[in-house]
């Protein structure tokens, strides 16, 4: 994987993304959009990959700023289908007694068409928002204003011109809330948050799953006896959802980033943890191309050392890790959202302490897509095929990079020393075979880190190595 771009913006104040084109404020809701033309900053480098291209940032195409003399914040904005935007935050609209609802819909360059405020007596705060079938919105957020609880997941339909056709909320007595919401392939609504009034912890993850009129149909918790948190939810190819956030309940560290499968009913299929010894969270994920899995967020464990680093982990179908990078600086640097392109690559949004011109800036970087590397013995199966040796491609590609292995048998033995290459079968183990072409030594032999090798028969090494050496 290729880093492609870096974009950083701000200046001497606070300027936050969180989630893909989501830009905080610390006064009035603030957007910003660049313009992919030639500007005059250079990059700033630190521990990027060793094949990192460094580019020069664009330049500023337009921003906008929203809101009134008191405390309004944004944290969501997506792309409409007429190529505008919409925006979900929360807005002071009474000097500070409260808050509610803020949400802005603006056209294709940031101006404000009109902007809805949705609430109660007390605090209410919009999370995420999407535009949906009917042309209209869904926000999720938190409320104090309504519900049995200190606070309960708050979800508003909206008409096409933000005008309230219903809300609903969903929660306990305690303290719940909801951070992203996606409209389902059956018209229905999927929520994912966090619950301190219900399953097995502190606070657990809360999956909640709607009707087209808000009702719920089910509803399901994640989490163990700490504190555990819901950031991201999707979708998925086989009708089922992916969950992206962080637990303390299980893992390797103070918090971990988990990753959860589920059926389509909420019932969870697996789950995966990732991280070290630190802090370690996801804020961001959804299913690839290859039907795997990209997750966001941000790292205390790994890195260059800094307080944190934006975190990128790219799994397999399975939610078994294939590649990861990090990104960041001597400071502390936070992955929000985070999209697979059309041309394959990645584009990922956060926030930099190490770079910049303020204290927190906006850090846009976009990765160029892994080449797929061909391996065909004969050249009978895929006469496009890049080599017919299987140390040919590894020698051939770079860090990131995926080798596709073609029915056959390959006689070698095959040092791999770079780290993220993926090495699988196009068919399966049982017309892929790779057996040793000398027989006291290894099939495999690898130095490398993240080194994911899978869907192969590997025979003939009958010495102390045998087929796989792991160094």
């Amino acid at each position: 994987m290729i880093l492609s771009k870096t974009i950083i913006m701000g200046g001497a104040g606070t300027r936050k993304g969180k989630m893909l084109g989501k830009i905080f404020g610390t006064a009035l809701v603030f957007m910003m959009v660049a313009s992919l033309v030639a500007g005059p900053t250079p990059l700033p480098l630190s521990n990027f990959d060793s094949h990192a291209l460094a580019q020069e940032a664009p330049e500023l195409e337009w921003s906008r700023i929203f809101g009134c003399p008191g405390r309004d914040t944004g944290y969501s904005v997506e792309q409409t289908s007429d190529g505008g935007f919409v925006i979900a935050g929360y807005r002071d609209s009474y000097g500070g007694s409260h808050e509610d609802v803020y949400l802005i819909k603006t056209d294709a360059t940031g101006n404000e068409q009109w902007s809805k405020t949705f609430g109660g007596s007390s605090l209410d705060v919009g999370s995420s928002a999407t535009q949906t079938s009917d042309g209209g919105f869904i926000v999720v957020g938190g409320t104090q204003s309504y519900g049995p609880g200190s606070c309960g997941v708050y979800l508003i339909k909206t008409d096409a011109s933000g005008d309230e056709k219903w809300n609903k909320t969903f929660g306990g007595s305690s303290w719940d809330e909801g951070s992203s919401v996606k409209q389902t392939s059956d018209g229905g609504f999927i929520i994912v948050g966090y619950t301190h009034s219900y399953g097995a912890g502190y606070y657990d993850i809360y999956l909640i799953k709607t009707d087209a009129a808000g009702e719920e149909q089910w509803s399901r918790t994640f989490g163990g006896p700490s504190d555990d948190d819901g950031k991201s939810v999707w979708e998925t190819s086989d009708g089922g959802f992916i969950i992206v956030g962080e637990t303390q309940s299980y893992g390797a560290g103070l918090f971990d980033v988990w990753l959860i499968k589920t059926d389509s009913n909420g019932n969870k299929v697996w789950d995966k943890t990732f991280g070290g010894e630190n802090f370690d969270d996801g804020y961001s994920g959804q299913q690839t191309s290859d039907g795997g899995y990209i997750v966001a967020g941000s790292t205390g464990s790994y890195g260059a050392g800094g307080e944190s680093d934006i975190w990128l982990i790219k799994t397999d179908s399975n939610g078994n890790n294939v590649w990861n990078k990090t990104f960041g600086g001597a400071d502390g640097d936070y992955g929000y959202s985070v999209q697979q392109t059309a041309d394959g690559g990645y584009i990922l949004v956060g926030r930099t302490c190490s770079y910049g011109a303020g204290s927190d800036d906006v850090w846009l970087i976009k990765l160029a897509p892994t080449k797929p590397w061909y391996v065909d013995d004969d050249l009978q199966d895929y006469p496009a095929a890049d080599f017919t040796k299987i140390q040919d491609a590894v020698d051939a590609a770079t860090s990131g990079d995926t080798i596709i292995v073609y029915p056959g048998t390959y006689t070698e033995n095959i040092d791999v020393n770079k780290d993220h290459l993926t090495i699988s079968s196009e068919n399966g183990a049982h017309s892929t075979i790779v057996q040793a072409a000398n027989s006291d030594d290894h099939v495999f032999n690898v130095t490398a880190d993240w080194v994911n090798i899978s869907g192969l028969t590997v025979q003939n090494a009958t010495g102390s190595t045998r087929g796989l050496e792991f160094i």
